[in-house]
Parts: C-alpha cells; structure tokens; sequence
C-alpha cells in the first residue's frame, strides 16, 4: 500500500478544512459589532487528529510514533501551529494575524509601549469587566 501519498492526502485535507473553516468563521463575523474586546478568537479553527481517524482514513493497521511526528512535521506551517497533546493526539490550530503595530521587536520596546500607553491613559492597565 501507498501509505506516503494516502498521509499526504490527509494532510492536505485536514489544511484545507482548516482554511474553509476559517473563510467561513470570517465571512460569519463580518459586519458583527461587540460591546466590548472579546476574548475568545471566534475565527481560528483548531482541530484535534488522533491515531484512530490516521488509520480509519489511511487504511493502516497500526499507527507508529515515527508516523504521528511525521503528521506533526508534515503539517507544521505558517500560519499553522502543530502540538503533541499526548502521544495518540495533534492538535492543528490556524494561528491569529497579528497587527504591525502589535508585534515588538524586543521586550525593552513592548514595555516602552505599554509605559507610554498607560502614561496617557492609566485606565488602559485596569482588567476589563466581564
């Protein structure tokens, strides 16, 4: 059996479900105005991949470490976050794009930014309200 290209094509299935799902989280979110910060991510999907759906949608009889790193190595990419929750289990998650002007080049410049911030608005450091 052709176990390489089965494991590629679940792989680019498992990518591409990733996506529409979140063209659809997006598509669902447009137009919607929150009261305030919401600080769940209603958009990024995640998906959990166990050793039993590997072998129920490859055919194999078992399912070896070397194959789960493989899945993990395999699916790693920009934009995708790969994690071993245990042995039998990866979790691929869509990974947020983040804003130019929330990305800090040292941890000197976050706190200038943050010192700055708070500087002109104290009331930014206080935790929001539930």
């Amino acid at each position: 059996m052709d176990f390489e290209k089965k494991d590629a094509d679940l792989q680019k299935a498992i990518i591409s479900a990733l996506v529409e799902r979140h063209t659809i989280n997006l598509n669902k979110e447009t137009g919607i105005a929150y009261l305030q910060a919401e600080f769940e991510d209603k958009v990024n999907p995640c998906v959990t991949l166990t050793r039993d759906e590997i072998r129920k949608e490859t055919g194999r009889q078992k399912v070896r470490d070397a194959v789960m790193d493989d899945y993990a190595k395999a699916l790693r990419a920009p934009g995708i976050e790969v994690s071993r929750a245990d042995d039998d289990t990866i979790q691929i998650c869509m990974t947020p794009v983040r804003a130019r002007k929330n990305e800090f080049g040292s941890l000197s410049e976050l706190r200038t930014k943050n010192e700055s911030d708070l500087e002109e608005q104290p009331e930014l450091g206080d935790p929001p309200c539930y």
